[in-house]
């Protein structure tokens, strides 16, 4: 059992590529990256105003990107160490998830407190497109296929799981579930998924047939959040 950042309050995670350095944001605005092998901080960045709500890493762990309750998106080069300006889409809607895809290395994607889902061109940074009309409550969770270079998933506390089409920019399916919703993840079989609530249970489903779950388990007394 290994314990990092004590008492620097952290809010969330997210584990490189490698395995070897976890990235945490904390609720006084920091980013850290931690390294598992000296079990020390790597580097402390301290560029968002706000508390940070969710940090990602690029596929090839050469950016790491971040969210804040504020609205704003930074992204942080490994190699360079610089941070870029914020951006986003202002409004003071709060990036609740923030994920890059596998295949696509300037391609990410955001969830907020609006319900908007928003794709990302990292590069120019840029929104790619806007899904303005997604979810009718905030969106709490996001995941790329692993598998399948064009699927991406969002949820939100409407209760609804949405399918979209990142190069139609259509929304495939949805499917509303019987309880808010506040995590989703795909397996690396690119078929099982993995939806956390806001009442503490976990659901497993099949994307071929997303009618009911295989599985559900009562996990947690509060929300799931990862």
């Amino acid at each position: 059992l290994l314990e990092l950042g004590d008492g620097k309050k952290q809010a969330c995670i997210h584990l490189n590529s490698t395995s070897q350095y976890i990235l945490s944001g904390g609720l006084d605005g920091t980013v850290n990256v931690w390294d598992l092998k000296t079990k020390k901080s790597n580097r402390s960045l301290k560029d968002h105003k706000d508390e940070v709500t969710c940090v990602s890493y690029n596929g090839r762990d050469s950016y790491l990107a971040s969210g804040s309750a504020s609205g704003e998106i930074i992204l942080h080069s490994i190699t360079t160490n610089l941070s870029s300006a914020p951006f986003g889409q202002g409004g003071n809607q709060a990036v609740r998830d923030l994920r890059y895809s596998f295949f696509k290395k300037a391609l990410f994607g955001t969830v907020s407190d609006n319900g908007t889902v928003v794709l990302w061109d990292a590069n120019t940074q840029s929104a790619y497109h806007i899904f303005d009309i997604a979810h009718k409550a905030p969106a709490s969770g996001l995941c790329f296929s692993p598998v399948n270079d064009l699927l991406f998933i969002t949820v939100g506390l409407d209760k609804r799981v949405i399918c979209y089409d990142t190069a139609s920019k259509l929304l495939l399916k949805t499917q509303v579930v019987e309880a808010p919703l506040t995590s989703v993840d795909i397996m690396y079989d690119g078929i099982t998924l993995a939806l956390g609530s806001s009442r503490g249970k976990i659901y497993l489903f099949d994307l071929r047939m997303m009618t009911s779950p295989l599985k559900t388990a009562s996990a947690h007394k509060t929300s799931v959040k990862c």
